[in-house]
């Protein structure tokens, strides 16, 4: 299928920038990585999958399966963890989840109440998590920096011998708070956050001509409605009521618990989502800050399920049997989107130029929108994707403020 690199380069007016600084906490500084590699022969390895896994996050190890066959050539099998105790066994396996392996107990036994880890057996290569959503971290490193980070060369795989992010702190999603009247009850303290540019409901607005994607109806932008349907999941897996969990936009005051979903204007949010490529998505934990990281409304739509794992998952009991709701204060999870977009192409550079959003344009094409560009710079890249072989089909630059 054709596909089509459009990038437009807009000169801006510099802005005074206010900065926002979050005060430190546990496990901010991510995951641990062993100096220690090992070279593991993949020929005779099988994956094994937890039985406990979320449909979500069986998807994705049905991605990374694949993964490993188009990298290495070889015809991996997977399947559901057949034990119901555990067991150490002599089969070459790689273990996803909580399997029923002696193994997976080590890993998950160092991890604590919430973590991640990767860690390389005699003949057992283990990724599980605490839950479903921290496997996925666990997967989704390994995926980033082993499948697609140049570690394979033909049915080996070079891995270091562990990876973990162990005994990350938790923040809750609910606390008690005093109504009017003094009485306490329970509710959300988490406000869902979207971008001031998106259409929301608005009866007094005539929507007859509105070309908006439908994806999300005739009337409100697709931002909207998934915004509204993470609401609707938070308050259903906490057993809070329609008015926990409010909406709001980013042109409202900043507070310190917050899911930030779509391209909002937030420093914190921007800085991490410019770290992932057109073809990633991901959630991101920040001093409790839940940052939903997608650069299109397509990839916004992948990223639902990862959200979703995070929010059931959250559903845990404290010591004394009492149903709590926590989810990490700070992780990271980035995925791929293997079918679609062609990134492999000169980036522009230089001072201030900046990756500002993307639009997918449909037919798997995808425009690239960048700004901070001078005349001399927008001219210099244009020669480049020249001297590079490329078709130059437009040379406007637009200009803004």
């Amino acid at each position: 299928m054709k596909r089509t690199i459009s990038i437009l380069l807009c000169i801006l007016m510099l802005l005074p920038m206010i900065s926002v600084l979050a005060s430190c906490s546990k496990g901010e500084d991510g995951p641990k990585v062993s100096k220690k590699t090992v070279e593991i022969d993949l020929s005779e390895y099988t994956v094994v999958v937890a039985t406990d896994l979320s449909s979500n996050a069986k998807t994705m190890v049905t991605q990374f399966t694949d993964g490993l066959k188009a990298a290495t050539s070889l015809k991996m099998k997977s399947a559901n963890d057949a034990e119901s105790a555990s067991v150490s066994t002599e089969d070459k396996e790689i273990l996803i989840g909580k399997t029923f392996r002696k193994e997976t107990d080590k890993v998950l036994k160092s991890l604590g109440a919430c973590g991640w880890g990767i860690q390389v057996f005699d003949n057992k290569i283990v990724i599980a998590g605490t839950d479903s959503f921290m496997t996925r971290a666990a997967l989704g490193y390994f995926m980033q920096n082993y499948v697609k980070g140049g570690a394979i060369s033909g049915s080996k795989i070079t891995v270091n011998q562990k990876v973990s992010q162990a005994k990350v702190a938790t923040v809750s999603l609910v606390a008690e708070v005093e109504d009017g009247n003094g009485e306490p009850y329970t509710d959300g303290v988490y406000k869902l956050v979207y971008s001031k540019n998106v259409d929301d409901v608005n009866q007094s607005k005539d929507y007859s001509g509105d070309r908006n994607p439908k994806e999300g109806g005739d009337d409100t932008d697709y931002v909207y409605d998934y915004t509204n349907e993470i609401a609707k999941l938070l308050r259903k897996t906490t057993e809070l009521g329609s008015g926990a969990f409010k909406l709001a936009k980013d042109s409202t005051e900043e507070s310190e618990l917050e899911f930030l979903i779509g391209k909002v204007d937030r420093e914190d949010y921007m800085t991490e989502l410019r770290k992932l490529e057109a073809n990633q998505y991901g959630v991101t934990i920040k001093n409790g800050k839940v940052m939903v990281l997608a650069w299109n409304d397509a990839t916004l739509e992948l990223s639902k399920s990862l959200l979703t794992d995070l929010i059931t998952s959250s559903a845990k009991e404290d010591k004394k049997g009492n149903a709590i709701y926590v989810i990490p204060s700070n992780v990271s999870v980035v995925e791929n989107v293997d079918t679609y977009y062609y990134i492999d192409f000169p980036k522009p550079e230089g001072d201030g130029i900046v990756l500002d959003g993307t639009v997918d344009v449909s037919d798997n094409s995808m425009e690239y929108i960048y700004t901070g560009v001078t005349e001399e710079a927008y001219t210099n890249y244009c020669t480049e994707l020249e001297s590079a072989e490329y078709s130059l089909v437009g040379k406007e630059l637009r200009k803004d403020g």
